[in-house]
């Protein structure tokens, strides 16, 4: 019974054994599998601490990179300021000089007027002038025809005969003289008269060629406002496009500004033309009264030579 106890024990201790053998292999298996999971853990912390490393350095060079860029659009920003700039500066200066050149037509549209007004001046007084010859030559006409009529060949001193000094003189001597004195003044009249003639046609081609150059000088205008239009059509898109690029309100105030100026601008510059037009309408209206001015004034031409015509007859 002993022995069989014994051996039952055996038994039972064998089994113990074994079955510790074996949880002492499952411990083994275990720990060579907590070890391998440790060194992959550690493994993988390595890997997971190089790609942190890789991912701040690509942080870093993203960020930088960014940066690079904000500043390459302030540039570009700052770039295309300048440009809109040096053109609006551009446009500003090209209708400074359309003013200057406006002011320099002016002054010389206004000197115009005051030789029309010399010429008209002139005018009038050669018309007084040829008026009086005009009236000297009625006189000495009735003196002829009733010296014809009587039959006398010395006819009485009258008022006309202001160069009579002296009663010694005969009277035909002095008519004589009173003729060539009045047909000197005749042919000075008609030269003044052609001088007068020659002046106003002069005038006249300087009036058309100063209309054809406000015409050109307003086409000009009229195309330099025709870009400007261009130009502020232009103008939002150009702004949308930069305040994208930069994200700047300040851009954004800046080309608000620009589109008020030019508008301001196109606005003038609709008034000079208008202003422009009308003085072209003046310029005409000068120039056609300057042509019927010519033509009543060659009428007194035509008349003073009728009537040099009628005083010849009566000579001979």
């Amino acid at each position: 019974e002993e022995k069989s106890l014994l051996e039952k024990t055996n038994e039972e201790l064998t089994v113990d054994v074994t079955r510790l053998n074996c949880e002492v292999e499952e411990y083994k298996k275990e720990l060579q599998e907590w070890g391998k999971t440790e060194r992959e853990k550690l493994a993988v912390l390595e890997s997971n601490a190089v790609i942190q490393s890789k991912l701040s350095q690509a942080n870093t060079e993203v960020t930088r990179k960014q940066t690079e860029i904000i500043r390459l659009n302030g540039e570009i920003g700052r770039l295309r300021g300048e440009l809109e700039k040096i053109r609006l500066g551009s446009v500003v200066n090209h209708s400074t000089d359309n003013s200057c050149t406006i002011t320099q037509l002016q002054a010389a549209l206004a000197m115009e007027r005051e030789n029309c007004r010399d010429v008209s001046n002139e005018r009038d007084s050669l018309i007084k002038e040829i008026a009086e010859l005009k009236r000297q030559l009625k006189e000495m006409e009735s003196i002829i025809i009733k010296r014809s009529k009587s039959g006398i060949c010395f006819p009485p001193l009258s008022d006309y005969q202001l160069n009579s000094h002296s009663k010694n003189i005969p009277n035909d001597i002095i008519t004589d003289k009173k003729n060539k004195d009045l047909e000197r003044q005749m042919v000075e009249s008609k030269s003044e008269l052609n001088v007068t003639k020659q002046m106003l046609k002069e005038q006249q081609v300087k009036y058309e060629n100063e209309i054809f150059e406000l015409e050109q000088q307003i086409k000009k205008l009229q195309k330099e406002n025709n870009s400007l239009k261009h130009l502020l059509e232009d103008q939002p898109s150009k702004s949308r496009r930069v305040t994208a690029a930069i994200n700047s309100a300040k851009e954004d105030a800046h080309l608000l500004a620009t589109i008020r100026g030019l508008k301001m601008e196109l606005n003038a510059r609709e008034k000079d033309i208008i202003r422009l037009n009308k003085e072209l309408d003046d310029t005409k209206k000068t120039n056609k009264r300057l042509q019927k001015e010519r033509e009543r004034s060659l009428n007194p031409g035509n008349k003073l030579r009728g009537n040099f015509e009628v005083y010849n007859k009566c000579l001979m």
